[in-house]
């Protein structure tokens, strides 16, 4: 009974600081989310039936290509490609005028993270099975990447869904990479079944980072990302990604899932704490 009131708790405080949140400009989703009075934890049965819907026809989905994103962050313009076969495989990369600037990726052992502007610039690792011994960042974290492009599924046995409005919100208690409970919030539309937002919290309510579609492109029938905003909250870096046409279910070469070793340093996230976060 005390852990329903503690989340119950935990929830109502995220609720308040999603109300009150601004953003720096127009987003499909402006938080001023779930007004409670008008919250129905139980959505009636056609609305939830979108959301395994949404779930039949994502896991249709095996792999995904994006072979331009154009990404701006602090003043810089970069180049990315990215790729993600499920359901641990992810690679992306990013280049700058003066070069590869980010290489984060996953395959079925481990995720990595690289950046020449990290101090040291090593390459930095750990096992899957290490996840919560880690200390790297939620928005270069490949999981979290693998979320925000909105072709995987929703646990939902493990959910609590509330309408928002016409949309729908996917509310989880997880584990944050360090080992902290957190609160995972999914915003969807039913109608195009798509993600329109993804937002991780704390215990207090407080934002942790957040990935919301602006604009979408349908591709196959599916309502897919063409541009996203990603804040940082905690750093206050705001990212935004111009993505292009994807290709879904095509041959990608298996060495995106190798990782470039060739002379770099190695670290182990397990239990390494970096001296430096990179800004982009």
């Amino acid at each position: 009974m005390l852990k329903k009131i503690y989340f119950l708790l935990i929830f109502t405080a995220v609720l308040v600081c999603l109300s009150f949140m601004k953003k720096s400009q127009p987003i499909v989703f402006k938080p001023v989310l779930l007004n409670l009075e008008k919250i129905t934890a139980r959505p009636p049965t056609p609305t939830y039936e979108a959301l395994v819907l949404l779930n039949s026809r994502n896991q249709l989905i095996k792999n995904i290509v994006f072979n331009k994103i154009k990404v701006k962050v602090e003043g810089f313009n970069l180049d990315s490609k990215l790729f993600y076969e499920k359901s641990l495989r992810f690679r992306m990369i990013n280049w700058s005028i003066l070069g590869k600037e980010t290489d984060i990726g996953s395959n079925d052992s481990f995720f990595w993270f690289w950046s020449k502007r990290m101090s040291p610039p090593a390459v930095y690792w750990a096992k899957h099975e290490d996840l919560y011994k880690t200390r790297l960042k939620t928005p270069f974290h490949p999981l979290w990447m693998m979320e925000i492009i909105g072709v995987n599924t929703i646990d939902l046995e493990n959910s609590t869904v509330f309408e928002h409005g016409h949309d729908l919100a996917i509310v989880q208690h997880k584990l944050s990479v360090l080992g902290q409970p957190i609160v995972r919030i999914y915003l969807v539309d039913p109608v195009k079944q798509a993600f329109i937002g993804h937002y991780i919290y704390d215990v207090n309510g407080k934002l942790v980072v957040s990935a919301e579609i602006n604009t979408f492109q349908e591709i196959a029938g599916y309502h897919l990302p063409k541009s996203m905003t990603i804040n940082w909250v905690e750093e206050n870096i705001q990212i935004n990604w111009e993505l292009d046409t994807p290709l879904i279910n095509c041959q990608i070469d298996s060495t995106n899932w190798d990782c470039d070793l060739k002379n770099k340093e190695l670290i182990n996230l397990k239990g390494y704490i970096p001296k430096s976060v990179p800004v982009f």
